[in-house]
Parts: C-alpha cells; sequence; structure tokens
C-alpha cells in the first residue's frame, strides 16, 4: 500500500539522514514521533534514525511528566524549624 504524499510530519523523512534529524523532530508532539517510528520500523528501519525518535519520545514524556504544576505555598518552605 503507497502512502499519500505529505503524510508523514517530517517531508521527504525516507531521504533524511540521521545527523539532520534531531533539528527535524524537535517541535514534533508524542504521536507524530509515534507516527515515524512506526514508519521506519515498516520501512527503512535504520537504527539510528529508531533510536534518535525513541529517545525524542521519551524526553517528550519526561518533559509532559515535569510540566505538572506545583504550588508552591502548599511546598512549604523547606525548613522543618
Amino acid at each position: 500500500m503507497a502512502r499519500q504524499k505529505g503524510s508523514l510530519p517530517v517531508p521527504d523523512f525516507d531521504l533524511v539522514p540521521a545527523e539532520a534529524l534531531p533539528s527535524r523532530i524537535k517541535e514534533l508532539d508524542i504521536e507524530q514521533v509515534d507516527q515515524l517510528i512506526g514508519y521506519e520500523r515498516n520501512h527503512g528501519e535504520r537504527s539510528p534514525v529508531l533510536t534518535l525518535l525513541t529517545r525524542r519520545r521519551d524526553q517528550i514524556r519526561t518533559d509532559e511528566d515535569s510540566s505538572v504544576e506545583i504550588d508552591v505555598h502548599d511546598a512549604g518552605d523547606g525548613c522543618d524549624a
């Protein structure tokens, strides 16, 4: 089954070398990165590309986990006097 042109979040993804990938995926959300991981696993299986995509997905997850707001008024002042 042929994919439609432009259906991936990175234009010409098949042609992007691994060293150019970080700048092209830094603004993608986790769903888009997952889409690229699935595509790469089914088509190119370029190990360096899969590694970069997986690391980016992990980074997004970590950023989402750390974005939970903490009320500094409820946290106390850190002193147990």
